[in-house]
């Protein structure tokens, strides 16, 4: 059953490397919160196995197959959106001190979800668990959106070169 799972995942990364890798350098910002998306809702089916253990393999798979989706739409784009940050040619640099907020972070995350499941009433029941984790996940969500905001690529994709040619000719 785990080899099922995990194979899916595996599977699903080898389909969005072979097919859509191309897509990625196109609008990295776009396919890095796409990535987050596919995260949220893999992360979803996972929590779906408490409420309904009977179709544990089958939802554990599905949350396996689109995290790793995430996974692989993620890793490029976070390559090239770590590119822009390296100014100097530093990219090993930069792409290591990403790493370390980006534990720092999870960490922190992790001591407060302790802390939120330590209360009695969180644990308790399914529908306050799936309400604090949505609540995490929406906040988590909107932090990735705002994060990438800030980004500016100093090229046009072809999305916002027909937008522009668009204002032009009217």
């Amino acid at each position: 059953k785990w080899i099922t799972k995990d194979g899916l995942g595996a599977l699903g990364r080898v389909v969005v490397g072979g097919r859509f890798a191309h897509v990625v350098d196109e609008d990295p910002k776009r396919w890095r919160f796409l990535a987050e998306g596919f995260s949220v809702l893999g992360s979803f089916f996972e929590l779906s196995t408490a409420l309904l253990p009977n179709q544990f393999l089958v939802l554990a798979s599905m949350g396996t197959l689109t995290k790793a989706l995430g996974k692989g739409f993620s890793k490029p784009s976070y390559q090239i959106i770590s590119n822009h940050f390296a100014l100097r040619n530093n990219v090993g640099s930069v792409a290591a001190k990403q790493e370390v907020w980006q534990v720092f972070a999870q960490l922190a995350g992790l001591g407060l979800s302790v802390v939120v499941l330590q209360q009695s009433e969180v644990t308790s029941s399914f529908s306050v668990t799936a309400c604090a984790w949505a609540l995490f996940a929406g906040v988590h969500v909107a932090f990735r959106y705002k994060a990438l905001s800030v980004v500016n690529l100093p090229y046009l994709n072809q999305r916002r070169a027909k937008m522009l040619m668009g204002r032009h000719v009217r």
